[in-house]
């Protein structure tokens, strides 16, 4: 790197790792100084802590990768190739986007922005995920399981792409832009809302919407599939209102919002 700059060549790195810590830290707690990484192999668990991280070429981390930007910095790390074997916890973040041209596990994570999401494999996670603006997700025919209890997507959820896709929110879920699910879908929080722009659009397989009070205020027609729609409250208990607004404490799905279920479905099932 040049003047001012802390800079670690390919060499350096692999002498980090000749002992095989237990894990490497590079850049410190309250950095402020941005990370840019080269095209790199690290095969024990790394942790980097600065300002925004990016890189200009792919890597491939073969143990767990920690990134802490603060919560007021990007970490763009979208390079064609990226391989993260271990999972991948963001410590703190503003806008995250993430690519990985296999599956990626992700771990207790903290994003303040929003959080963009690319696999060529399955999507998977190992803590709670917390994510304050939008999250995208594009995960082609593989699986997307974020189904941990402790998930918290405050702002609105796109599956762009996937296969068999379960996703929880501890709290409300909104679902937002176009979203495409190949196989089953199962969708869990205490409120479930569909964006009025929002559209889902599944295949052969079940699509599940299990939660207390539900909000379909997408257009007539904008869920669609072939197979079965299942709409259940969580509360075994909830009196369940059709074709009406009912009251606060029930689960109610009225005239418009059955609406939006495009004919062709096999079953509609209620509770």
């Amino acid at each position: 790197g040049g003047a001012g700059t802390f800079a670690l060549s390919t060499a350096e790195l692999g002498y980090l790792s000749n002992d095989s810590p237990s894990s490497v830290t590079v850049g410190r707690s309250g950095g402020t100084g941005a990370i840019t990484g080269a095209a790199f192999s690290f095969d024990d668990p790394l942790v980097l802590r600065g300002g925004a991280i990016t890189q200009t070429a792919a890597w491939t981390l073969g143990s767990t990768a920690s990134f802490d930007a603060g919560a007021a910095n990007a970490i763009t790390l979208t390079q064609a190739g990226n391989d993260f074997v271990g999972a991948v916890t963001i410590m703190s973040g503003n806008n995250v986007s993430l690519r990985d041209d296999n599956a990626l596990s992700l771990g207790a994570s903290t994003v303040s922005g929003s959080l963009t999401v690319q696999t060529g494999g399955a999507l998977t996670q190992t803590g709670d995920l917390a994510v304050t603006g939008t999250t995208s997700i594009t995960a082609g025919a593989n699986d997307i399981t974020l189904d941990r209890t402790g998930n918290d997507f405050t702002g609105a959820v796109t599956i762009a792409s996937g296969n068999n896709v379960s996703l929880r929110d501890a709290n409300s879920l909104l679902v937002g832009g176009a979203s495409t699910v190949s196989g089953t879908l199962t969708l869990t929080a205490a409120s479930f809302t569909q964006d009025s722009a929002a559209t889902i659009t599944g295949g052969a397989g079940t699509i599940t919407l299990n939660a207390d009070s539900i909000d379909l205020a997408g257009a007539a027609n904008s869920i669609s599939g072939t197979g079965i729609v299942v709409l259940k409250p969580q509360t075994a208990i909830r009196p369940i209102v059709i074709g009406a607004v009912g009251t606060a404490s029930d689960f109610a799905v009225d005239a418009t919002e059955l609406a939006t279920l495009q004919n062709g479905f096999s079953v509609i099932r209620l509770g």
